[in-house]
């Protein structure tokens, strides 16, 4: 996935109210199949990675709740290794435009998620800090989308983001992780990294979103 995808990608993610991703579609939408789509983000195209995220993100918001998802009532790995079945050809699916629509699918879960929560949160705002055992459990290395809430997930995105504006490699792998479910190896075949690699990003993001949510750094 080149710099200028991810870039383009994020912008999506961050600026764009979910019910609008359709009407932003059509800005970029073409009668390319999905597979050549992926084959064009990730080759550098400046518009593809946008129609793929929101080819992804009709078809998750097509199927599933971000109550359900919240609730495990859907698996977000399974859920979007549907859409990568769905979407595409079989006759041309390979292994890396696989883990490039699950990362793709992370973020627009994160994205659907981050919504939902502002809307549902008790308190209007996102605080920064989270009680101890909150982050313990959002950073553990088996955390599912089902130890968020409408209350902690607003912190915890705005965390990521601000993750992101720093280190944006770590921080795209604890949103691959966390809200795609994707495995180390997977991830690493999405970035175009070494299992080693990412897992040392992995690292970095966990120790730095844990200062930042416990309130120890300035």
């Amino acid at each position: 996935m080149t710099t200028h995808a991810t870039q383009l990608r994020y912008w999506l993610r961050d600026r764009q109210p979910v019910d609008g991703s359709r009407r932003l579609g059509s800005f970029y939408r073409t009668a390319l199949p999905m597979n050549d789509l992926i084959d064009q983000a990730q080759n550098g195209s400046s518009a593809a990675p946008v129609e793929v995220f929101v080819r992804v993100d009709a078809f998750v918001g097509d199927r599933v709740s971000a109550r359900q998802l919240l609730h495990g009532e859907v698996q977000p790995a399974a859920l979007l290794h549907e859409a990568y079945r769905t979407l595409t050809a079989p006759a041309h699916r390979t292994a890396a435009q696989r883990a490039y629509v699950v990362a793709v699918g992370a973020a627009v879960l994160r994205r659907r998620l981050a919504h939902h929560a502002t809307a549902n949160a008790s308190a209007p705002g996102a605080a920064r800090s989270l009680p101890a055992d909150a982050v313990d459990a959002l950073l553990a290395p088996d955390a599912s989308l089902s130890v968020l809430s409408a209350d902690t997930l607003p912190a915890f995105d705005a965390a990521l983001h601000q993750l992101g504006a720093q280190h944006a490699r770590p921080a795209h792998i604890i949103e691959c992780r966390l809200f795609g479910g994707m495995s180390i190896d997977l991830v690493a075949l999405a970035l175009d990294r070494t299992p080693e690699q990412v897992r040392a990003g992995d690292s970095t993001a966990r120790a730095w979103l844990r200062q930042y949510l416990t309130g120890s750094t300035a």
